[in-house]
């Protein structure tokens, strides 16, 4: 997502929501959107001690902020102008250091340590390792704090053993959509023979409990790191750039649903003298008709895909509903066309048109607008744009291959 592109649409929600003429609902709605719209995404990283949770935040971050063996409280890690230390203790006090400070007599006491940093990599994403010990119950308050903090979460696991298992049935289902199982040490398990089995198991006991399941040699990432452009491929064979590139791209998703569901608020409530011109539904779906989009995959499929769905969004730029019931019953119906529509020539192609990944994003999205027609409504139906938009996202990342 174009940052100055994000910039722009955040402005004009916030003339928006400020100008006092929005419906009290819409207003709070639009606070929301502005609550979360641009900001770096919390990622969360959770499990039992000793499974490298640490030193997978090094790598994320992409150098070693914290050494080997530090004991800590919970640790935050997020955007900054230069580089600072907060260690925060009970009662509300917090003490400061212009440095990076991750051991000795100044963290005493500390129950939460936050480094500010100057990295590119953290205007994306903020991280947070949350302290327990190796008792169920510390594990269990981890856990609850974890997911309540937590936007995109990484469970860092070897085995994911019966104990896991039981705390991870605690996270709630919305955020396992959102979540990746690690299997750390992965350079550990492959010299005992072990990653190919323990892979194969992880993948048939929990597909669907995590959006993907990534195997990384964690300190060899590291040390490639340190390499410089030395180790790129070093560190692309130690798993660290497909774990960091999935979640990165997982962010992205998300960041560009944020914006597409800003766009459809400024549609509906943004006044036709104010803002910059709102582009028209048919013009940002018919925009992944661009050629540079269709780099790879299925060229029959992509190109009937894609004048598809630019024929829906004009359809649905003339029934956008501006209040009455059948305006959104009709609207809604349309949006289940445009999804049936792909489902259709997905079928006509065959199972090779697309991956399977495309395929499960369609048939969820089906579902959902299913759910949605039966409650109908304003609500529905701009929930029911931003899944075609999502869909519309899919696919040009399935095309740009």
């Amino acid at each position: 997502m174009q940052l100055d592109r994000a910039e722009e649409v955040r402005t004009r929600v916030e003339a928006v929501v400020s100008d006092g003429t929005l419906p009290a609902n819409a207003r709070d709605y639009g606070e929301q959107l502005l609550s979360r719209f641009g900001k770096p995404v919390r990622v969360v990283i959770l499990g039992l001690p000793g499974s490298g949770k640490t030193q997978l935040l090094n790598m994320l971050v992409g150098r070693r902020l914290i050494p080997d063996g530090r004991s800590l409280p919970a640790l935050e890690v997020i955007a900054g102008a230069s580089w600072r230390t907060r260690a925060a203790r009970e009662g509300d006090t917090t003490q400061s250091f212009d440095r990076l400070v991750t051991e000795g007599p100044e963290l005493a006491g500390a129950r939460l340590l936050t480094l500010e940093a100057p990295l590119a990599i953290l205007e994306r994403i903020s991280l947070l390792e949350v302290a327990a010990d190796d008792t169920v119950d510390s594990q269990w308050r981890a856990v609850e704090t974890g997911a309540k903090h937590a936007e995109v979460l990484i469970w860092c696991t070897q085995v994911f053993t019966e104990v896991e298992r039981m705390l991870w049935n605690h996270v709630p289902g919305a955020l396992k959509d959102h979540a990746f199982l690690a299997v750390t040490k992965a350079d550990e398990l492959q010299r005992a023979g072990l990653l190919p089995q323990r892979l194969a198991s992880m993948n048939s006991a929990l597909a669907e409990e995590f959006c993907e399941i990534l195997p990384v040699a964690t300190l060899r990432a590291l040390a490639a790191l340190d390499d410089g452009e030395n180790g790129q491929s070093a560190f692309a064979a130690s798993g660290g750039r497909a774990l960091r590139n999935a979640v990165l791209k997982h962010v992205e998703q998300g960041r560009r649903a944020d914006l597409d569901t800003a766009l459809l608020f400024l549609r509906r409530y943004e006044t036709a003298g104010g803002g910059t011109g709102i582009p028209r539904l048919a013009d940002a779906t018919g925009s992944v008709a661009d050629a540079s989009v269709v780099s790879s995959g299925n060229w029959a499929f992509a190109d009937q895909a894609l004048n598809h769905l630019r024929d829906c969004a004009n359809i649905l730029a003339q029934l956008a509903p501006e209040g009455a019931t059948d305006k959104y019953v009709k609207f809604l119906s349309a949006c289940a066309d445009a999804l049936d529509g792909l489902s259709e020539l997905l079928a006509t192609q065959g199972s090779a048109a697309a991956s399977t990944s495309f395929h499960d994003t369609l048939s969820e999205a089906s579902e959902m607008l299913l759910l949605l027609r039966l409650e109908k409504g304003a609500g529905p139906a701009a929930d029911a744009a931003t899944l075609l938009l999502q869909v519309r996202r899919e696919l040009e990342d399935e095309l740009a291959g």
